[in-house]
């Protein structure tokens, strides 16, 4: 059974509704309740829901099902628009290229709180960088840690667009 015949499938059972999740639709078993929210979370909190084929379960992410439900194919790439992969309303979703997905990723802390900034002890400075197309790019270095922000976001803007993972709200 296919991704598409497994949400096919699927959608007789379950709907996502305004809050991104999915909910049963009818009991099909004592974990598989009407009205309740179906599937569980894996470990980097996306939601799964599993359909069994035969004997075996094959899982469906319930963002493929959402929007697979809503447009009627699944993209081989899905973005979640807000960051929040169990947020999976359609509003929030996109279909996306790898390298437009890899630009809203989200990022982990070094020595800034600040994504494309970091402390350059050496010149006791904070310092600006992006990458664009696998490329590392030089923005300056700052005293302020914010002012090294703000210039990541200006260039992430520039470049990226609608797809950019901002520090600050625009």
């Amino acid at each position: 059974m296919t991704r598409i015949e497994r949400c096919e499938h699927l959608k007789k059972f379950i709907e996502i509704r305004d809050d991104g999740l999915p909910y049963w639709l009818v009991t099909r078993n004592s974990q598989a309740i009407e009205g309740t929210v179906a599937g569980g979370l894996t470990s980097s909190g996306y939601r799964r829901v599993a359909v069994k084929v035969g004997k075996v379960n094959k899982e469906v992410m319930v963002h493929q099902l959402s929007f697979y439900i809503h447009a009627g194919y699944i993209p081989k790439i899905i973005d979640h628009i807000n960051r929040e992969p169990d947020d999976n309303r359609f509003c929030n979703l996109r279909e996306v290229t790898m390298q437009q997905n890899l630009m809203n990723r989200k990022f982990s802390k070094g020595s800034s709180e600040f994504k494309g900034v970091s402390f350059d002890k050496s010149k006791m400075k904070f310092k600006a960088q992006i990458n664009i197309k696998g490329k590392r790019t030089h923005l300056g270095y700052f005293k302020c840690e914010i002012e090294a922000a703000m210039a990541y976001d200006k260039a992430a803007l520039k470049e990226f667009g609608e797809y950019a993972y901002l520090n600050f709200s625009v």
